[in-house]
């Protein structure tokens, strides 16, 4: 009887509590590029200078790709459970859309991304250790060749990056005609 009520307790804490999810269609980060660039307001290149309160970020623009804005900063708000917050550093892509006045909200589903930092593959899973509590020479080999292979996706993402922001510009001179 002691149990029971201990469970029917436990299902009245959590059927209490809301519960938040994001849900983003995954897509070759070619796609993906495409569908923000539908999908976006406004596309810059800027750097996070700031976080001015809980929640509310500020970008200083270098480059709009698409989209009218002519100040040199920009605020962002997240304003859905798909909201991306950006960690501070380094140059941002953004693909963002207009909520209130001038503040943006990034949508975590779109192309946004570090660059430099840039978080496209996921690091490998730690390599096992001994039964004494040390790295064989083959697991310290395996780790070596699994660390060359994320540094060169890496450096195959980042090209293909800059390759992205080549083709907004592109598509800028394009519109702007």
């Amino acid at each position: 009887m002691r149990s029971l009520i201990l469970i029917l307790f436990t299902f009245q804490i959590f059927l209490g509590q809301k519960a938040y999810s994001c849900s983003c269609n995954e897509y070759p980060r070619d796609t993906l590029y495409k569908i923000s660039y539908e999908l976006a307001d406004i596309i810059f290149l800027g750097e996070l200078i700031n976080s001015e309160e809980e929640f509310s970020y500020k970008f200083k623009i270098y480059e709009v790709f698409k989209g009218e804005y002519t100040c040199d900063t920009i605020t962002y708000k997240p304003m859905t459970n798909c909201s991306l917050y950006p960690y501070p550093g380094g140059l941002w892509l953004i693909y963002a859309n207009f909520t209130q006045g001038d503040i943006i909200d990034i949508d975590g589903c779109l192309a946004s991304i570090n660059l430099t930092n840039p978080v496209i593959f996921p690091p490998p899973p730690p390599i096992p250790e001994g039964d004494n509590g040390e790295i064989t020479l083959e697991q310290e080999i395996e780790k070596l060749k699994l660390d060359i292979k994320r540094e060169r996706r890496q450096r195959e993402a980042i090209t293909l990056l800059y390759a992205e922001i080549e083709k907004l510009r592109y598509l800028k001179k394009k519109v702007n005609r």
